[in-house]
């Protein structure tokens, strides 16, 4: 009786995890303060900034002075912005600065 209801018990963990990373799959990239980031790591909630290009035109919907925080809220859960995707700002040609988080590491 025991193992049945130890049983159950794992297979409702399982299902629930795998709901949830299932979840993150179909939307692993979103946009928050005009910034897109990818998450990097659903488990350890970590996130990095990726381009942002607007489809019409194809150009870089990043301009100006972008400050990139330290953590970012999706789907009621906090992400940590750990990295800078390769690329992310290629096509910004309005783009005048980036601020970025301690979080994210400088790379030499």
């Amino acid at each position: 009786m025991k193992i049945n209801k130890i049983k159950t018990l794992v297979l409702a963990v399982a299902l629930c995890l795998f709901g949830e990373m299932s979840a993150q799959a179909q939307s692993s990239s979103f946009v928050q303060g005009g910034i897109r980031y990818n998450i990097l790591d659903s488990y350890r909630k970590t996130c990095g900034v990726t381009a942002n290009i607007d489809e019409t035109t194809g150009a870089s919907n990043y301009s100006g002075v972008i400050e990139i925080p330290r953590t970012v809220l999706y789907l009621g859960k906090f992400y940590t912005v750990t990295r800078i995707g390769k690329g992310a700002f290629s096509k910004s040609s309005k783009l005048v600065a980036v601020k970025c988080p301690s979080t994210v590491p400088l790379r030499r």
